[in-house]
């Protein structure tokens, strides 16, 4: 499948998940107080921060390699095995003793609940990650709006008829267990039930890495959710998971659609050519054109979308929502940093960046939550400050690029998204900031920046504007 054509499949299964995570945040939001959805959240990010070692970063070494034998695949699926088994140990351990550390004995039920995701999810992972090697992106879309519409359809089912505090933790465990029942027969071909070791040397290499990198920004990241809800409280943990509920729908279903496509074929490329220059550059053209200006629009309108969505009593997580916009905006800059260093094999290189990270942001986060929930979401925007500063020199070298030629594309791109935020900017300083704005001036707003956007991108970034180009050639030949 050619690189377009997969953008275009996982661009339509982002757009079922989108709708799917926005209904049942919207429904959740709308019928669960910000302590009890404290509660699902704190349990979240204990199972995140233990789940992202269990996969151990093995799906993007089967993506990688530029071999993968039998002994291999059966390697890396013993490996994992082992790890969910020991995830899911930990997580039915914790679920004893959670009410006890954080005062809230339905922390621990919820805990119970998603301690056998880690188990669920090992068996899919050979399968999918070699459905993604071979860039089977219909597929992969197809079974992630599947995940998305089960997950959010039994949350959504559970909430309406009272399940309160445990629906988000039985619709993520249903999502689950159905994407993996259909990445397994979709990948079929590649399932494997007999683990072995043979490989575990090279299979160890790279998952410890992947693990020092993923797993230092994971437990940073869900440091944070633990931070606030013992200096906060759980009401205010409430608050900032919806927020950041909020601003990841736009990071996950904008920015994983290049990433996820373009890893594949980043690999691929390094491969064949052994530089990888040419599509980095394009990717971060593409990517920063497209992000800055909806996260500059988020920011913008944060107080409005949380208040039609969450109602008036989330008002407090708007200006939240506004500073994790503006980190977003940080963090794209940088697009593409994990990817770029696992296709070049620097992954050393990143876990020694990443480590800085996961040691700094907690301490931002303690000092920020001093001076309340604002504070601790700036933390944030430090980080997004310290990555670029972090990681700008390493992936210049790695894909030998020059700052120079970044920076042009970094300045085009931010002219582009004033343009684009310019509308909502202005009915936002008329209106005062006012969450409860009216809609259609805000949606007139909208479109009026969508529409200058569009008209922009032809003089400004014609590579976004050959692609919109090919978007709509393509709907008008269908």
């Amino acid at each position: 499948m050619t690189l377009r054509r997969s953008l275009a499949w996982t661009t339509g299964g982002q757009i079922v998940l989108f709708a799917a995570q926005m209904a049942a945040q919207v429904v959740v939001a709308r019928h669960l107080s910000p302590y009890l959805v404290g509660i699902s959240a704190i349990a979240f990010s204990i199972c995140d921060m233990l789940n992202l070692m269990q996969t151990f970063g093995l799906r993007n070494f089967l993506v990688r390699e530029a071999a993968v034998p039998l002994p291999v695949v059966r390697t890396v699926f013993g490996v994992n095995l082992v790890v969910a088994l020991a995830t899911a140990g930990v997580l039915a351990g914790l679920a004893l003793i959670g009410g006890a550390v954080w005062g809230e004995a339905r922390v621990g039920v919820v805990l119970g609940i998603l301690a056998v995701a880690p188990v669920v999810m090992a068996f899919e992972l050979v399968p999918g990650a070699m459905m993604q090697r071979e860039m089977a992106f219909g597929a992969i879309a197809a079974i992630n709006g599947l995940r998305a519409v089960v997950s959010a359809g039994v949350t959504v089912a559970l909430v309406l008829g009272g399940g309160s505090y445990a629906s988000r933790g039985w619709g993520a465990l249903a999502g689950m267990v159905a994407g993996a029942l259909a990445t397994m027969w979709a990948g079929r071909r590649y399932l494997v039930w007999r683990p072995s070791l043979a490989a575990w040397r090279q299979v160890a290499r790279f998952g410890l890495h992947m693990a020092g990198i993923g797993g230092a920004s994971n437990l940073a990241q869900k440091a944070v959710d633990l931070i606030i809800g013992r200096v906060l409280g759980l009401a205010a943990l409430g608050l900032f998971s919806r927020a950041s509920a909020l601003n990841n729908v736009v990071w996950g279903n904008i920015h994983v659609v290049f990433t996820r496509v373009v890893f594949a074929a980043m690999a691929e490329e390094r491969r064949q050519t052994g530089s990888i220059r040419a599509i980095y550059l394009r990717t971060v053209d593409l990517v920063t054109a497209c992000l800055w200006p909806a996260f500059a629009g988020l920011a913008v309108l944060s107080g409005p979308v949380v208040r039609w969505l969450y109602g008036p009593g989330w008002d407090a997580a708007g200006p939240v929502l506004a500073l994790m916009a503006v980190a977003a905006i940080g963090l794209s800059a940088v697009t593409m940093a994990w990817e770029v260093f696992v296709v070049c094999g620097a992954t050393g290189t990143q876990v020694r960046i990443e480590a800085w990270r996961a040691g700094l942001l907690p301490v931002m986060t303690v000092a920020g939550a001093m001076l309340g929930l604002r504070g601790a979401a700036a933390a944030r925007v430090v980080d997004a400050a310290v990555a670029v500063a972090l990681y700008r020199g390493a992936m210049g070298r790695l894909t030998e690029t020059r700052l120079g030629e970044v920076v042009a594309i970094w300045a085009r791109n931010a002219v582009l998204a004033g343009v684009a935020v310019a509308p909502a900017l202005g009915v936002m300083v008329w209106a005062r900031w006012a969450p409860g704005v009216a809609l259609a001036p805000v949606a007139g707003a909208v479109l009026a920046g969508v529409g200058l956007w569009g008209l922009a991108a032809r003089w400004l970034n014609p590579a976004l504007a050959g692609e919109i180009g090919w978007l709509v050639a393509r709907v008008r030949r269908g």
